[in-house]
């Protein structure tokens, strides 16, 4: 089976897994709450397996290696604990500086990234800057007790600028194996931005009652995007084998 083959079937796969997901979500209505947790642990424990596969397909030391192991161990603090919810951005810096760790050139022009990044910091800016005042606030209020409710949105900051480089890797990457590996790791980091945005989001369109549809379909976008990224190594690491 050729890449664009695996590729396409696994979009597939995560496309249906999320949609199944979402609407389950609204058709339990309020009773998604007593569900949410369980489902959050789930979408966490799955994650953190596919990304341990993936890491085993590369040597000891390798860089991508560490990338795919640190996304491993970021969802195990996921499942052990809810506070740092963005704990995995360190996972995808590594990735998106693979390309010059690798020595190779990104294809897009130096005023298109200049382009990018300005878009995507503004996007990070908007997503987030309430929930990091909001957690300073508390923070100066409260104590180091909240300390990860500033945290979390700082992660998520690095994380959704992070979504720059991912985004030119995968156009750079365009109709190979890793292309469908970069591509699925910006699906997965822009599942979380609607996770995290999910308040601003129903807000714009009118129906509050949007909000845990949103937060549920990022989620899994997040966690079932990464899981297709993690199989996609695979599937690249055993193509490139002798």
């Amino acid at each position: 089976m050729n890449s664009r083959a695996a590729g396409t079937r696994t979009l597939v796969a995560l496309l249906v897994g999320i949609a199944a997901i979402t609407v389950l979500d609204v058709l339990l209505g309020d009773r998604a709450q007593a569900t949410y947790a369980y489902t959050k642990v789930a979408l966490n424990v799955v994650p953190m397996v596919a990304c341990a596969a993936a890491a085993r397909g590369f040597a000891p030391g390798d860089y991508l290696r560490r990338g795919w192991n640190a996304f491993a161990v970021g969802y195990l603090f996921l499942t052990m604990c809810q506070i740092v919810r963005r704990w995995p951005f360190p996972a995808e810096a590594i990735f998106a500086m693979a390309f010059r760790a690798a020595g190779l050139p990104v294809m897009v022009s130096r005023w298109r990234r200049l382009a990018f990044f300005a878009g995507g910091l503004v996007v990070a800016v908007f997503l987030t800057k309430g929930l990091i005042v909001a957690g300073f606030e508390g923070v100066v209020r409260e104590g180091p007790v909240v300390l990860g409710d500033l945290v979390s949105p700082i992660c998520d900051l690095v994380s959704f600028v992070v979504f720059v480089p991912l985004a030119l890797t995968t156009i750079s990457l365009r109709g190979g194996a890793l292309a469908w590996v970069y591509g699925l790791l910006a699906f997965q980091t822009f599942g979380w931005m609607v996770n995290e945005a999910s308040d601003e989001l129903a807000a714009l369109v009118g129906v509050s009652a949007a909000t845990r549809p949103l937060m549920m379909a990022g989620f899994a976008v997040g966690a079932l995007g990464l899981i297709g990224a993690a199989w996609m190594q695979r599937v690249a690491t055993r193509m490139s084998a002798p």
